[in-house]
């Protein structure tokens, strides 16, 4: 148990910390984390599995400013645990790592809050000290204390509450319990139709429905779509660049042609 509790809290450290140290390279997102967590718990087929899934779940949830909808990551390592290491089916374990993500969110927004208001006054003494070492040190003890506290969270929740979470679930009514699991199964549904409703765009309606025909009705594997997504694609961009380069060229003789005229009537 304590060595699964610190495999997981390692994948949420890696995953959840690395993200800002790299500069947000997105490793925080399910399909990443997923992996990660596969990797560490010995089933990289279940952690596949289950962060594919989990990011369509989490695929249309976008944290604008200090607004934290939800934090996918510490959910993803959580059901990639609850799938590969209890009793608990997939579909039970990705409906409990919704309410796990909310959770973290909120956790996240209090260390954000708690870091903020007491770092700036730190920041202001420091830049008038012009002290730029002091600066560097405050950077790094601030990150590591930052995604240290929620990866410690994480992990005595794992440690103290894996067998309860169990038991809990086990306590659950048959009735309940599938309601839980087939709700899990809509939920990528839902990511999804959020997504879209970001996106959509009446152009584009043509090409969900050709793609949507393509997999239901013709059974073209995800590959085989693709491909035909690129081979449609390419063509609109190059067009699309020609179109670009063309109006720029416009804009440019445009701009150059009062110039000329003046040059004409001073001369003549």
């Amino acid at each position: 148990m304590l060595t699964n509790a610190i495999l997981c809290a390692l994948a949420y450290f890696i995953c959840y910390a690395g993200n800002y140290f790299w500069a947000q390279n997105m490793c925080d997102r399910p399909i990443v984390a997923g992996l990660v967590a596969g990797i560490l718990l010995g089933d990289i087929q279940t952690g596949l599995i289950m962060g594919a899934t989990l990011e369509a779940i989490f695929m249309g949830a976008v944290n604008i400013g200090g607004n934290i909808s939800a934090e996918p990551c510490a959910a993803t390592v959580f059901a990639v645990y609850m799938a590969t290491q209890s009793s608990v089916d997939a579909d039970t374990a990705l409906a409990l790592a919704v309410p796990i993500s909310m959770l973290s969110a909120f956790l996240f927004t209090l260390m954000n809050n708690v870091l903020c208001n007491f770092q700036a006054p730190w920041v202001d003494r420091l830049c008038e000290k012009n002290d730029t070492k002091g600066l560097y040190r405050l950077f790094w003890g601030t990150w590591f204390f930052r995604f240290f506290v929620p990866v410690l969270v994480f992990f005595v929740g794992i440690l103290a509450g894996s067998d309860a979470i169990e038991a809990f679930v086990n306590g659950i009514p048959v009735v309940i319990l599938n309601g839980i699991s087939t709700a899990g199964k809509l939920l990528p549904a839902v990511g999804i139709s959020i997504l879209m409703k970001m996106v959509w765009q009446k152009e584009l309606a043509g090409y969900f429905f050709l793609g949507f025909v393509l997999f239901k009705y013709l059974g073209l594997p995800h590959v085989a779509i693709v491909v035909i997504a690129l081979v449609i694609l390419v063509p609109i961009c190059l067009r699309d660049k020609q179109l670009l380069d063309l109006e720029k060229r416009t804009m440019n003789m445009a701009a150059a042609s009062p110039s000329t005229n003046e040059e004409e009537d001073f001369l003549s």
